[in-house]
């Protein structure tokens, strides 16, 4: 039985102009990444904006970059609700999942790759779904932030990044986006001056 108790958590997205359109339009597809498919996003804090931007410059200079073919490729950040039913969520931070997470790679010998930790994730979401019955609209989890030259979360001080996942693209709810000003995004002096510009604007502006 479902818990009726709602929940909300708020969560940043980089990506292009062009794609912030077409999800305005058509909605979130699920997408896949190191914790299962699902569409990623950064939990709002004081590092939520500087981790989209900085996923954005990352994927951008990709050599197969998924925004090659975007005619506005100016960054998006996107700022969201995530709202569903406490019993809809999964916290991969508490004590019960991380047990379970380790039980299936021990059990499973998952190799330790991204393609392994997808299939782990998304086995294991698969079998908690399996035995409630019901599906689970979005995880709170951590991943690394976006690597390279970007060294814009403390990792040695704070581990990975804190990072919502959501499943049901039915329970992301639009906030607000803002559109960073173009810049040349393979130069690295440019992007951190985006990023100084943006660090004191972390929070989304408006509902």
């Amino acid at each position: 039985m479902i818990d009726t108790d709602s929940v909300e958590y708020v969560g940043s997205h980089g990506t292009t102009v062009t794609k912030y359109l077409d999800i305005k339009k058509n909605g979130f597809r699920l997408g896949s990444g190191v914790r299962g498919k699902g569409i990623y996003f950064w939990e709002n804090n004081v590092y939520a904006k500087d981790l989209a931007f900085a996923w954005y410059v990352t994927a951008t200079r990709q050599k197969d970059s998924p925004y090659r073919n975007d005619q506005k490729k100016e960054c998006a950040i996107i700022w969201a609700i995530l709202d569903a039913d406490k019993d809809e969520i999964i916290d991969f931070n508490s004590k019960i999942y991380r047990d379970q997470i380790l039980n299936l790679i021990k059990n499973l010998k998952c190799d330790d790759n991204r393609e392994g930790a997808y299939k782990l994730y998304d086995t294991c979401i698969d079998m908690i779904e399996a035995e409630l019955g019901y599906k689970i609209k979005f995880i709170i989890t951590e991943v690394y932030p976006p690597t390279g030259k970007l060294r814009i979360f403390p990792t040695q001080m704070y581990g990975m990044a804190p990072c919502l996942v959501a499943r049901e693209p039915s329970c992301i709810n639009l906030l607000s986006c803002d559109i960073i000003k173009q810049f040349n995004v393979y130069d690295n002096i440019a992007v951190n001056q985006v990023l100084e510009e943006i660090k004191n604007e972390t929070q989304p502006k408006s509902a």
